[in-house]
């Protein structure tokens, strides 16, 4: 009787081990882990006459690896591949906005898209080349650059509630100042940028800058690069906003965060020709509860300007 205890229990015991040997080498996938993923053009600033090279850089962190890269131009997908890198060539395109994206899935369940916080779509401005311009029928290029006019007097700073200085620093109520030898998220040092930091609330904060521009000029368009400084590596992310004051709801804007790359923002101001205008830069941050630290949301312009 006791032989066979011996037996059934030793035969319980190997069952046992063997299950949880069995479990220890189950390989574990980290379904929620993001990826890293880069979406990159070239050149970096096409013309009409340009074909242009999409190329996307993908990974996992770890477990599953890539499923399958999508890349989307204008709305359309143009590109489906498992492979990283993946590459689309296309175009030329014609003159005006183009947008383009990228949403990665793994091999395992979930979905990474580029409206995720990782990673954002990208817009980008198609110009005519140089010589089919008609501003070069015997004209020079003009720019008006917004940054030396942040600290004009006819420059008004707000938080959306309350007036601010420029040059103020580390303010909960936020603040505006210039930054120089700054590096930003894409680890390059810019001579001087425009910060902008929303305010801190327990709402979405905001900030916004109102340049005044007189007789605008036709052809007029607004450039710039957006992004954040290099601390601010904790920032959940912000929408940058161009628009006239008069008419809030005509407006370019992009969704940023910081994935190590500057994003494109451009505004066509033709329809503002001849016209006095107030020009509005605007920030919001897009988390509701706002980390109360200032290094969260350093968001910033580089060479905001009117060009025509």
């Amino acid at each position: 009787m006791r032989n066979l205890t011996k037996l059934i229990l030793l035969a319980f015991m190997t069952v046992t081990l063997g299950i949880k040997i069995l479990s220890s080498q189950e390989p574990k996938y980290y379904i929620n882990e993001i990826p890293y993923v880069k979406i990159s053009i070239s050149p970096a600033e096409p013309t009409t006459k340009d074909r242009i090279t999409f190329t996307v850089i993908a990974y996992g962190t770890r477990g599953p690896g890539i499923g399958r890269i999508v890349i989307v131009v204008n709305n359309r997908k143009v590109k489906v591949s498992g492979m990283s890198p993946c590459v689309y060539r296309g175009g030329p395109y014609r003159e005006g906005l183009l947008s383009y994206g990228v949403t990665v899935s793994d091999e395992g369940q979930g979905s990474f898209s580029s409206n995720r916080p990782w990673i954002s779509h990208r817009k980008i401005y198609i110009r005519k080349p140089a010589s089919l311009h008609k501003k070069e029928e015997g004209l020079s290029r003009r720019v008006i650059h917004l940054i030396p006019l942040a600290e004009d007097k006819n420059t008004r700073w707000m938080n959306g509630i309350h007036p601010l200085l420029f040059s103020g620093e580390d303010d909960y109520n936020g603040f505006a100042n210039y930054r120089y030898n700054s590096v930003l998220e894409d680890m390059r040092v810019y001579q001087k940028v425009l910060l902008t930091h929303p305010d801190f609330r327990n709402r979405p904060g905001m900030i916004v800058g109102i340049f005044k521009i007189e007789n605008l000029a036709e052809n007029a368009i607004f450039k710039a690069k957006v992004g954040f400084l290099e601390e601010s590596d904790q920032s959940d992310g912000v929408e940058f906003r161009v628009f006239v004051n008069r008419e809030p709801s005509f407006y370019a804007a992009t969704r940023c965060f910081y994935d190590g790359l500057l994003d494109d923002l451009v505004f066509n101001l033709d329809r503002y020709a001849g016209q006095n205008v107030e020009l509005v830069l605007q920030v919001w941050t897009l988390q509701v509860n706002v980390v109360r630290t200032s290094n969260q949301d350093g968001s910033v312009w580089v060479d905001p300007r009117i060009e025509w």
